[in-house]
């Protein structure tokens, strides 16, 4: 169920555990009301041996409270039936391997935990804020503004006490957990481990990973999650563009309700969440503990949406609204310019119409799609002048989110409509498109960076004049026009040959490599004697 995937409820120790669903009990092994009186695993030391304890265990999910049924043979069942324990684990060489990391790593990053609830809750203010002072600016939305900012205090707050919660209870637990493994609770899954405290419990799994590594969680228990009500600010069809982005990459559909929901580790897609599902939302915190850094991990389920199935693709209002919301979502904008979608190979045909032109090829069950370089940049102002246009209070927003610490995606975004890409120096004009002349190794072609829409008008008006190319790169189309092509076609074309040799000329004056200097002189002589002398005598 909902809460047994994040921080529970604070609640009295007498009473079942509770969740924003509802007070319902909240067994040791699955969801509400199953195996109350379940098997707890006790690890003795590292050598692996193994015992099964009955003890004070909890009703209260892994609080200390209430007393199970002193039986060592059986557990109960639903009905009141007695099924037989299950035979102790044994804890392989991996398990131990496992163990060994996450005690590692968990005690290296133990003392980062309290400067990052600091920077999330400097960012949080930072951007409140700054997003007030949108108010003036919007009179019409002013008061939806100043709601939305009393919201983001809300979750400052929230952070904060969770902050003092890890302070007062978690952070000394972590240290006697790790201390020794001894009469630790370790329950022992096929792709992982937990190790289960009073006040928090740490997962190591290696399921989802490429390569070969494991992600730690620290699930902060006592402490619960918050429901907060944030007020729409960008009009509703941009806001159903945004979701539809959103959905098909990071979103998904608790099977509970119906309701969407999202996990991520960035701050500000916490922020656009609640811009695209405005109302009540339940929020929820917990920790990754990375190699190289610890994240704040946030887990949102908006309350007054509910889906049957994903909003599809194809059936977006503003399809370049959704590209963006998609790369926002699940997909990356880098250098050189490069952006990129991800989804599920099964929902390719799904996305086939929004991104037609881009370069697609699967990874395992995820296929990506890809544009570059100046294709790239044209999409990224496309978007910005779609946004500018029609919701300049998104643009603004998103200039403020950039400014918070791990929008690094946001900043590229703007930083990627200031790119400009440098003309060819040495170039021609074919069929409207601007051809390099290359040297290479004492050949000579032509070289055309092309977007993958293109490719078929510039073959075929290339194939009209007499010339043969043909299109290569799996990344970015490049035309190209053979050095045996250029020499049949000089010999035909007098304006091409005139081309090419004033090129060749400049290059020539141009460059101080002798061997460079020696290739053109050949190729002079041969296209233009006149020419090809006179950088013989020079």
């Amino acid at each position: 169920m909902w809460g047994t995937l994040g921080i529970a409820e604070q609640t009295p120790l007498t009473t079942p555990w509770a969740s924003p669903l509802g007070r319902q009990p909240i067994g040791w092994y699955g969801p509400a009301g199953t195996a109350h009186g379940a098997i707890q695993h006790k690890v003795v030391g590292m050598a692996g041996e193994v015992e099964r304890k009955m003890g004070n265990s909890n009703q209260n999910n892994g609080e200390g409270v209430g007393q199970r049924p002193n039986n060592p043979t059986t557990k109960p069942r639903a009905g009141g039936e007695e099924i037989p324990n299950k035979p102790p684990q044994a804890i392989d060489e991996e398990t131990k391997k496992i163990l060994e990391e996450v005690r590692s790593r968990v005690m290296s990053k133990l003392g980062e935990i309290d400067n990052v609830f600091n920077r999330v809750i400097e960012d949080l203010t930072r951007f409140k804020y700054h997003l007030v002072s949108l108010a003036e600016k919007y009179a019409e939305n002013a008061d939806n503004i100043k709601a939305f900012t009393e919201t983001v205090e809300e979750i400052v707050q929230y952070v904060d006490r969770v902050k003092q919660w890890y302070k007062d209870k978690v952070y000394s637990e972590v240290i006697r957990l790790f201390k020794s493994f001894r009469d630790v609770e370790i329950r022992i899954r096929k792709k992982g481990i937990t190790i289960r405290g009073r006040y928090v419990t740490i997962s190591a799994s290696k399921a989802g990973r490429t390569d070969g590594g494991i992600t730690v969680k620290f699930i902060i228990k006592g402490i619960g999650s918050i429901n907060v009500n944030a007020l729409p600010l960008i009009p509703e069809p941009i806001r159903m563009s945004i979701q539809v982005g959103l959905m098909n990459t990071d979103g998904y559909i608790d099977k509970r309700g119906n309701r969407p929901c999202m996990k991520t580790s960035h701050l500000w897609q916490v922020i656009l969440w609640l811009l695209a599902f405005p109302g009540k939302t339940t929020v929820r915190i917990e920790l990754h503990v990375n190699k190289k850094e610890v994240k704040v991990a946030w887990t949102l389920r908006s309350l007054n949406y509910a889906f049957k199935m994903k909003p599809q693709p194809q059936d977006t209002l503003d399809p370049l609204l959704t590209i963006f919301a998609a790369i926002l979502g699940d997909g990356t904008i880098t250098k050189p310019r490069k952006l990129r979608v991800s989804f599920a190979t099964s929902k390719e045909t799904l996305w086939k119409e929004l991104l037609e032109g881009w370069h697609k090829r699967s990874i395992r069950k995820l296929t990506v799609a890809d544009v570059y370089t100046s294709y790239a940049v044209e999409v990224l102002k496309r978007i910005y002048h779609d946004v500018a246009i029609k919701s300049q209070i998104l643009l603004d927003i998103l200039s403020i989110l950039a400014m918070l610490n791990d929008a690094e995606k946001i900043r590229r975004f703007f930083m990627g409509l200031e790119t400009r890409f440098k003309k060819p120096k040495y170039s021609i004009i074919l069929c409207g498109k601007k051809f390099t002349v290359i040297l290479d190794g004492g050949y000579l072609r032509l070289e055309c960076e092309i977007k993958p829409d293109e490719e078929a008008r510039i073959i075929e008006c290339l194939r009209a004049k007499g010339i043969v190319a043909r299109a290569k790169g799996k990344r970015s189309r490049i035309v190209t026009v053979s050095s045996s092509e250029v020499r049949r076609m000089v010999k035909m074309d007098e304006k091409l040959r005139e081309s090419i040799t004033a090129v060749l000329c400049k290059r020539y004056y141009d460059t101080t490599d002798e061997k460079k200097r020696q290739a053109i002189r050949r190729y002079l002589m041969e296209l233009a004697p006149i020419e090809g002398a006179a950088a013989a005598i020079y």
